[in-house]
């Protein structure tokens, strides 16, 4: 079909998705941004357009594409979509994103994303921004509140261009002496206490658990196999652009059948809403054109049935149980080396 027709299908989707009550806080929209990377099949032509990383022991197996996504904080939809290889900065890809935020929106972003010119450009749309910033970064001290939060000056190295932002500094119990900082637009501390704002800043896992949805839930792979099978370029978006469509007519699918009973969407059970679809295709496919009314409904009835628990707020240091061994990397010409070209 090429890659406009499912690029068009998906904006066309996305410019008439709705928000949730959960998608607000306080009349801001929430929404966050964070990027991942996707392996590829082992092309020529993916190879030339993507490139590869480069590893300890050599260059990665895969090409890689780099994605950065802005999705919906309360219903986990991907708004929309930015791509590029994997030479290609996040924040580039960001900077294409948030070239459509605007008034009324709050922007939930990672502390990689926390350099001026991002928090710029969020403010000059009108748009509110709610970021971690690094632990070495210096900001002067403008104002202490009483919160305990307090007002200072975001400085560009380069251009010596100012804002004012609100620091918010905090320490977890199980996380011993170390102190996480944040830095957002919302300066008044009595109408957005730093309380809520440390809870707020949370949500911006939404967009972690949407990337573990795609990768790891929805598209069904073997290990150790790439993401996509197309060998083209081409190929690889048109895959790319299909696989956000079918997640956000799930993600849509979740969204009508929460709000059916009043339920939070994010509560609904990902991975047994995609089985429920599965069984409900097969039976509409077989069903008279009068029973598919029906069928649709108790197809929503179903999916809402799988509600989950409330989030125990676990907390995940960002650490690895194991270490790769460092082994050198097998090569053309080696014992059992196999290449699909």
């Amino acid at each position: 079909v090429g890659t406009n027709v499912m690029k068009n299908c998906y904006e066309g989707l996305a410019a008439e998705q709705q928000p949730c009550e959960a998608s607000f806080y306080k009349g801001l929209r929430l929404k966050a941004y964070d990027g991942s990377c996707l392996n590829l099949e082992d092309s020529q032509k993916n190879r030339e357009a993507y490139g590869k990383p480069s590893t300890g022991q050599g260059e990665s197996a895969w090409p890689q594409m780099r994605l950065v996504m802005e999705v919906d904080a309360g219903t986990r939809h991907p708004l929309k979509i930015a791509y590029g290889s994997y030479a290609t900065s996040e924040l580039a890809l960001a900077e294409e994103l948030l070239g459509g935020v605007g008034p009324k929106e709050l922007i939930l972003i990672d502390r990689y994303f926390g350099c001026f010119r991002m928090v710029e450009q969020i403010r000059d749309q009108g748009a509110e921004f709610l970021v971690r910033i690094k632990q070495n970064q210096k900001f002067p001290i403008v104002k202490h509140l009483r919160d305990g939060s307090y007002l200072a000056l975001m400085r560009d190295s380069y251009t010596r261009k100012r804002i004012l932002v609100r620091v918010i500094e905090y320490r977890l119990l199980d996380r011993g002496r170390e102190v996480f900082r944040f830095a957002t637009s919302l300066l008044d501390e009595k109408s957005h206490p730093a309380l809520e704002l440390i809870e707020l800043y949370h949500r911006r896992w939404e967009i972690e658990i949407s990337f573990d949805e795609i990768k790891n839930h929805l598209w069904m792979r073997r290990r150790h196999q790439p993401f996509f099978r197309s060998q083209t370029t081409q190929g690889v978006v048109q895959e790319l652009y299909g696989l956000m469509i079918v997640y956000f007519i799930i993600r849509s699918l979740m969204q009508e059948a929460a709000g059916k009973y009043d339920l939070d969407p994010r509560r609904l059970s990902f991975n047994n809403c995609v089985h429920i679809l599965k069984r409900g295709v097969v039976r509409m496919q077989a069903a008279r054109t009068e029973a598919l009314p029906k069928l649709y409904e108790d197809l929503l009835d179903e999916m809402a049935g799988t509600l989950l628990p409330l989030a125990d707020h676990r907390i995940n240091p960002r650490v690895v149980k194991k270490h790769h061994a460092k082994f050198p990397a097998k090569r053309r010409g080696d014992v059992g080396f196999r290449s699909k070209l």
